[in-house]
């Protein structure tokens, strides 16, 4: 650097260029050398800075932007930091006027005429620095060392303490998931850091990421210019440079070391379906060519007039995400909430293929409500329902079935190539063991989707089952598969659901009828246990249950009691009484229960009373035919087991919903709620949930509680959440 100010320092060279030289040297030895006009030193410095390799007498440099400093006779004042000028390395003209002090270079904030500083009054003062050694490899443990007086030491200690470090002894500990945050704050503010092996610690700065697609896969290239470092080859947070300075990877770009893709040369390869791994790194600064752009973002999808509907924003926005992972050729999981139209937007997206044939399992109850959405929604498309014992394939678009049908004859239905294959109610094969989930897996499709309201009901296992028959590794932990909105989500204008639990104490009677059963149960139970296992009385353990369970409903439903009086019962009470209110006002109710003996009961019961009621059960055969009728006429009360009623259909003219008992399945109750409260429904709905305090029905929600945390986990939180459960 040949421009000294001569008046404090003599010239290495006789040079009078108003210019600073830079020597560039590679591996030890020289390039290049350039001469920067002082005029854009301080721009030149910004940018060099950032390599991390500006050396000053074969030192590393580091250079304040920040402290600016002032004069004050002969020194020069940066915060509570003093330096004689005479014993700076290297004076710079400027503008703007700089000063060397290995390891620092500092900045004026005033133009200085150094011809005219005066001696300091308070002569010489010397600038000490800290320096921190790591003592294990990840940098928990360090110690400080440091020359100059204990009240700089406590100082520079204090800042160590502020980043999370604890001192213990002579040496200080920082947690491992603060320790790296704290190391890259320490170096940005010009710490002298040096690792277990006496290796001195450099910053990566921020890299150059490029995405680029190429035959529908994903290749990813960068690499951190400060040291020319490239993504592929850094294998942990500390990466070696060379044999004196090792690179330390700031947190934020931890998501480079967890990439699961192929190395390759000249960067990291993906396939399109470790589309997660894409997702996580648009978190980073990264360029995303156009050719990749194209596979990541779905586009607008045309619909049809062969599609005779009105879609909502959030429908055609999954319409669209079902018509890119079909031209990707992956499959999906479409999770809507139930109510939201998931049935509408599958049949929008198959009005938009040209090829078929399209196969649609279904639960047998739901056969004909799939017929008439069909029929409502794509008039034109030929249908044929293979199911009972006309079962043939005459070239149909469209093919419903039931998963009973699916099981029985897989061995038909795996030779034909499908272009697609839609699973309705999918948590039916989440037994990826069952004869209906090895039968889904057989099938040959171009294009699959499981279609559930409840991809979870059980086990947090429910879900592999669901992603083996997509043809996808059930690690996968991406939104880009599974899309799942909620009602408060999309559908701002659904009345809200108030729901209710009605707790109730049983009268004396049923009390009595209760207590009883349920001692004399329990302490032979008990006996038979103790002596031969509990494994041997499974079956008696089992029925007693559902006997208790029984007579929370009605002591008229067990058949040990002969004679029971005429009495209503707890719960009878209390349903009649919310029954003759909701008539008076004018409201439509379903009332669920599990027990068929339980509907018989409560029809009896509104036949005596002149109620006009509808009812569903498994061994209904016109279901179509009763639900018109409690639609579209002026019958109030629909009677309906919880199985038989609780899935597919849409009951959108009721306001209220009861839950005469509890089901051991949250899920399966919310299924029955939901045939009320989805789209189409102009009223708030009302939910009343009947339980029985200080009996089975207790245990049960309680027990319910723990399945519902399972279930909240999924559900409340984000895409990128759920698909982590099944790690």
């Amino acid at each position: 650097m040949p421009d000294f100010l001569f008046s404090l320092k003599p010239p290495l060279s006789t040079e009078k260029k108003a210019s600073c030289l830079i020597e560039v040297f590679k591996g030890g030895e020289f390039q290049h050398s350039y001469h920067i006009p002082f005029q854009r030193i301080y721009s030149a410095l910004q940018d060099l800075v950032t390599s991390g390799r500006l050396v000053w007498e074969k030192k590393p440099l580091v250079v304040d932007f920040f402290t600016k400093g002032k004069i004050e006779g002969e020194m020069a004042l940066f915060g509570s930091r003093k330096i004689l000028i005479e014993k700076a390395a290297f004076i710079g003209r400027g503008p703007p006027h700089f000063l060397i002090t290995p390891p620092f270079l500092y900045f004026f904030d005033l133009q200085v005429d150094f011809v005219d500083l005066k001696p300091s009054p308070k002569g010489e003062i010397i600038a000490y620095l800290p320096e921190l050694h790591l003592k294990d490899s990840l940098g928990g443990f360090a110690q400080l060392f440091f020359e100059g007086p204990e009240k700089e030491r406590m100082m520079w200690e204090k800042d160590l303490l502020e980043v999370g470090y604890q001192k213990r002894g002579i040496e200080y500990f920082c947690s491992p998931t603060i320790c790296r945050k704290a190391l890259v704050f320490l170096l940005e503010c010009g710490w002298t850091i040096k690792d277990y092996f006496q290796k001195r610690l450099v910053l990566l700065g921020e890299p150059t990421l490029e995405l680029s697609s190429h035959h529908r896969q994903f290749l990813l290239k960068g690499e951190f210019g400060t040291h020319g470092v490239r993504i592929e080859d850094i294998k942990s947070f500390f990466h070696p440079l060379n044999e004196h300075q090792v690179a330390l990877l700031p947190p934020k770009y931890d998501k480079l070391l967890t990439l699961e893709g192929e190395l390759v040369s000249g960067g990291i390869r993906f396939k399109t379906h470790q589309m997660q791994e894409i997702e996580e790194l648009q978190t980073l600064p990264i360029e995303i060519h156009e050719s990749a752009r194209e596979i990541i973002v779905p586009k607008k999808t045309f619909i049809p007039s062969s599609f005779v509907g009105q879609l909502r924003p959030y429908q055609q926005t999954g319409v669209d995400w079902l018509s890119h992972l079909y031209r990707l050729n992956l499959g999906g999981i479409l999770a809507d909430e139930m109510g939201l139209g998931k049935t509408v937007q599958v049949l929008a997206f198959l009005s938009t293929l040209i090829h078929g044939p399209h196969l649609i399992v279904v639960p047998a109850t739901l056969l004909f409500n799939w017929q008439l959405e069909i029929k409502r929604f794509l008039p034109h498309a030929k249908v044929n329902v293979y199911h009972g014992t006309q079962r043939m394939l005459e070239n149909p678009s469209i093919v419903l079935t039931s998963y009973g049908m699916l099981k029985r004859d897989h061995a038909v239905l795996k030779t034909i190539e499908w272009e697609t294959v839609s699973l309705d109610e999918a948590q039916m094969i989440k037994n990826e063991k069952t004869q209906a989930a090895t039968a889904a897996r057989s099938l040959k499709a171009h294009f699959r989707l499981s279609i559930t309201g409840t991809p979870i009901e059980n086990r947090r296992r429910d879900l592999e089952s669901q992603f083996h028959f997509l043809h996808l590794a059930p690690t996968v932990s991406s939104s880009f598969f599974l899309l799942r909105r909620k009602k408060e989500e999309v559908a701002k204008d659904l009345p809200p659901k108030i729901e209710q639990v009605i707790w109730l104490e049983m009268g004396p009677k049923e009390q009595d009828y209760y207590e009883t059963f349920h001692a004399s149960a329990r302490s032979s139970l008990l006996k038979k246990v103790s002596l031969e296992g509990e494994s041997k009385h499974r079956m008696e353990i089992l029925e007693t249950i559902l006997r208790l369970r029984q007579l929370c409903c009605h002591p008229s439903l067990t058949p040990f009691l002969h004679d029971v009086p005429d009495i209503l019962g707890s719960k009878m009470e209390v349903l009649l009484m919310d029954i003759e209110e909701a008539i008076e006002e004018g409201r439509k109710v379903l009332i669920y229960s599990q027990f068929t003996q339980m509907l018989t009961l409560l029809g009896n019961t509104f036949k005596e009373r002149g109620w006009n009621f509808c009812q569903l059960t498994g061994e209904t055969k016109n279901r179509g035919n009763v639900v018109e009728i409690f639609q579209g006429g002026k019958i109030p009360l629909f009677l309906l087991s919880l199985k038989a009623g609780g899935v597919g259909l849409n009951l959108t003219v009721a306001d209220t919903v009861i839950l005469y008992e509890p089901w051991w399945n949250r899920a399966v109750e919310n299924q029955a709620i939901d045939r009320a409260h989805r789209i189409g429904q102009q009223k708030r709905v009302l939910v009343k949930r009947y339980l029985l305090k200080n009996t089975i029905e207790e245990k049960i929600e309680e027990l319910k509680e723990k399945k519902q945390k399972l279930l909240d986990d999924l559900f409340e939180a984000s895409e990128e959440e759920l698909m982590t459960l099944l790690r």
